[in-house]
């Protein structure tokens, strides 16, 4: 794979040329980049794979993915790296100063599993940025703040945890970037970057969408913390029911008068455990209100809209995205 010529090149990543050429860039650095680049990319996939399998471990890990960065969009980065935030990035530092080249992803089920998760990459790995929570504006904080973490706050609903590491399998070590967050938030972030990213920035339709969705996300998170703090309990209740049980059982009282106590103890767990009987199932299945059993009336469709209705003059930013 070589190096595109570089008018290809920024007219395929959507790059401003006359940005490009007064960022003071100097296009054959990045093609000697580009050709080191390549000379590493097995070294580093296989990193990637160490590092994601060690991850799987955690207890609460869900699962995990991890991508390596192509050369391409490694220059891609350095060159919008350069232009939108002055940073300066040569042959002799590159390999510390882009620190996503490869890239992890741990994906859990509960907001609150990623507690046990960070202790895990603590006890692991040699962290040495992190951890930095990227949460939504208006997102409770706590949990987050009473871990040591530093806090980035994003307008758009962007949510993850993010560790700078070092990885390696030899002597020769790289940065790799681990980031953490819920099937949820994976989900959200996927639609968002499928359908934007980095090059649609400006359409005001997709971005109220888009925001929409991300509410859902954040309420399904919510949602399923509760109903996992819910069975907890109940779990800790049957235990206490359990072990009344057992101390009844050894009661010098003859056995109906047992008996009678257990019943009173199971109809007290049945309060807070209550059974799913079979009509109930089917009364679940088919309880429908009435006015949603008549044939649904199709609205008729939209009068059609210019382009320049769909793409306003007002963008909003988009958070940097990591794995791509």
């Amino acid at each position: 794979m070589e190096l595109l010529g570089k008018k290809d090149f920024l007219k395929k990543y959507n790059i401003d040329a006359d940005k490009f050429d007064q960022s003071g860039i100097i296009w054959n650095d990045l093609a000697v980049i580009f050709n080191d680049y390549k000379t590493i990319v097995g070294d580093l996939e296989a990193i990637a794979q160490f590092t994601s399998h060690i991850l799987n471990k955690s207890p609460r890990t869900h699962s995990t993915k991890y991508r390596v960065k192509s050369p391409e969009h490694l220059i891609e980065k350095i060159i919008r790296k350069t232009m939108e935030k002055n940073a300066e990035i040569s042959f002799a530092d590159y390999r510390e100063k882009i620190t996503d080249m490869v890239g992890v992803r741990v994906l859990h089920l509960f907001k609150e599993d990623w507690r046990e998760i960070d202790r895990f990459i603590k006890d692991k790995f040699d962290v040495i940025e992190g951890p930095r929570a990227h949460i939504k504006e208006g997102d409770d904080d706590d949990s987050f703040a009473q871990n040591d973490c530093t806090i980035v706050r994003h307008s758009r609903g962007y949510r993850s945890v993010h560790y700078l590491v070092r990885a390696g399998l030899s002597k020769r070590q790289f940065i790799a970037e681990i980031q953490v967050r819920t099937i949820f938030e994976e989900g959200w972030s996927e639609i968002d970057h499928e359908l934007k990213y980095p090059y649609i920035k400006n359409n005001l339709i997709l971005e109220r969408l888009l925001s929409i969705l991300n509410n859902f996300a954040a309420s399904a998170d919510e949602m399923g913390s509760f109903i996992n703090y819910i069975r907890s309990e109940f779990s800790k209740g049957q235990q206490v029911a359990d072990e009344l049980v057992d101390k009844i059982d050894k009661l010098n009282i003859d056995n109906y008068e047992k008996s009678v106590i257990k019943e009173g103890v199971d109809r007290i767990g049945n309060l807070f455990l209550p059974e799913l009987k079979d009509e109930d199932v089917k009364r679940f299945e088919t309880d429908i209100p009435e006015k949603y059993e008549e044939e649904p009336r199709i609205p008729p469709a939209p009068a059609a809209m210019a382009d320049d209705e769909l793409l306003p003059d007002a963008a909003k930013g988009l958070p940097e995205r990591q794995i791509e």
